[in-house]
């Protein structure tokens, strides 16, 4: 049997490491350039300089075996927005396995996150539980054994599991054997790297292969090879790193628009660099005759903010669109339909109940999301309002049309927290913060950017979203407004943890 070119599914989750790390040696010229040609590349000669265009590994002519169980790829990567994906209508050619893996399978246009933070959103691609349930409501936070791991749900039907993580390696991710956290530069090719030979070794069980890359989170940094979609004749002073973006938010600097395009054409790199390491590992699965019975499911744990908002740059601080909506593919031939798209909200929580019934497995009654396979059916798909919260101070509910955000003590997100020079525990009061309202309210159906805040003018419609998050979130799930999450937090986390979490820009 021969095989189209097939389009990746993202699911999941960011976390970055220090600016001088991540520019000095991460993804250099070699590793990429000398690597199979899995992603051809055509040089412009008409260009000022070399530009390169990237496409989709050819597995056309490689024989597929007809396996009796399905197998499981999930993939996610960090920070990675779905708006600048090929499949989700980007002009620019970012993602061409990634597009090429969407054509064969099902592209959910509004999936969200529940945290635009990479521990608590990928617990929740685990479990199938919000955060306010699982427990990990920050990063750093541990996941309670008491909640099982869709590894831990698997295992008795035979399944074995492996992970490759290259952000969130610390958490204690059970019934995953091995567990391996990729913390080296270039991060991304030293993750396939390493789960290559693992698929080869495998190939002949029924497996759960979790890959979590990594490369979109900031800083943005893509070596020359991948450093195609910024202009070279841009003069500015603006590059991709913490210290500079972070700086335009506390002084709140005005951007040109030329600025703002060259610290997203980086970003952009950064994807075209996790795209090659996917077509990488679809090449591999194709190799050995499993891309026919493998679900693929491609997601993020978040999204970034990319200047949207109060001129920040990143994720952990915002509960926007750009931060918590992410992308979600869905693919496995004969099952699944080619070219589907679904445009009702679903939540990261729907993950493993869909891949419980892709496989033919029980779906636990405790989860809170639901399998999406009825998504893609003949009859009515109503899924419902989905949420997000900011640990014990926030909670977003997110509809088809409207997503609003409940802040009742008017709580303001930190980017950049100032420490007491001789206490670092104790927080300083200039801390620089989000200035967010106590209700905001948005129509995303018609302002998808959430430019205009509608809280003053409506509300009827916030009195049925408020009564929808409270039967919904508050009551079911038992969400209180305290600050118990923060605590926890501090108690808990190690100071290896911390470090770590702090030098990929993290406020702790």
């Amino acid at each position: 049997m021969y095989l189209r070119v097939f389009a990746a599914l993202f699911v999941v989750a960011a976390l970055g490491c220090n600016n001088a790390e991540r520019t000095s040696d991460r993804a250099p010229a070699e590793s990429a350039s000398t690597r199979q040609p899995l992603a051809v590349q055509v040089a412009k000669p008409e260009a000022p300089a070399p530009q390169i265009v990237r496409t989709a590994v050819s597995v056309d002519a490689l024989p597929q075996k007809d396996l009796a169980h399905t197998n499981i790829l999930l993939i996610t990567v960090d920070a990675l927005r779905p708006d600048h994906l090929g499949c989700y209508g980007y002009p620019k050619p970012t993602s061409p396995n990634i597009d090429a893996l969407a054509k064969d399978g099902v592209v959910f246009e509004h999936a969200m996150a529940p945290k635009g933070s990479t521990w608590p959103s990928l617990a929740s691609i685990l479990t199938g539980l919000y955060p306010v349930t699982h427990g990990v409501r920050y990063n750093g936070m541990n996941l309670d054994s008491k909640h099982d791991t869709l590894a831990e749900m698997v295992a008795p039907a035979g399944y074995t599991s492996a992970v490759f993580i290259a952000n969130g390696g610390n958490q204690r991710w059970e019934g995953f054997e091995p567990r391996v956290p990729i913390k080296e530069e270039p991060r991304d090719p030293n993750l396939t790297n390493a789960a290559l030979p693992w698929l080869d070794e495998n190939a002949d069980k029924k497996f759960f292969l979790w890959l979590h890359y990594f490369s979109p989170h900031g800083p943005y940094d893509p070596p020359k090879e991948f450093d195609t979609f910024t202009d070279p004749s841009y003069d500015g002073t603006i590059d991709g790193s913490y210290e500079m973006l972070t700086r335009v938010f506390v002084r709140q600097q005005d951007l040109s628009p030329a600025d703002v395009a060259h610290v997203k054409g980086l970003y952009d790199g950064d994807i075209s660099i996790t795209d090659v390491e996917i077509g990488r590992v679809v090449e591999k699965v194709a190799s050995l005759g499993l891309l026919n019975d493998t679900l693929i499911v491609i997601s993020a744990d978040h999204g970034e903010e990319l200047y949207d908002h109060h001129k920040y740059f990143h994720h952990q601080a915002s509960l926007y669109e750009g931060t918590l909506k992410v992308p979600l593919i869905i693919r496995l031939p004969g099952v699944v339909p080619a070219g589907k798209r679904v445009s009702q909200p679903v939540s990261h929580t729907d993950i493993v109940p869909t891949i419980l019934e892709l496989t033919g497995l029980p779906i636990p009654s405790n989860l809170h999301g639901m399998s999406l396979v009825p998504a893609w059916g003949d009859g009515t798909f109503e899924r419902g309002p989905v949420f997000g919260e900011w640990g014990d101070k926030m909670l977003v509910i997110r509809t088809a049309q409207h997503k609003y955000i409940y802040n009742p003590s008017g709580f303001e997100p930190p980017v950049k927290r100032e420490r007491n020079e001789v206490d670092p525990s104790v927080q300083r009061k200039n801390d620089h913060s989000i200035p967010m309202k106590k209700q905001e309210l948005y129509e995303v159906l018609t302002d998808p950017k959430e430019l205009k805040e509608l809280s003053e003018t409506s509300a009827e419609v916030i009195s049925g979203l408020e009564q929808q998050l409270k039967a919904g979130y508050q009551d079911k799930w038992g969400w209180k407004l305290e600050n118990k999450a923060e605590e926890k937090l501090q108690n808990e986390l190690d100071d290896e943890t911390r470090k770590e979490l702090e030098a990929m820009g993290y406020v702790i």
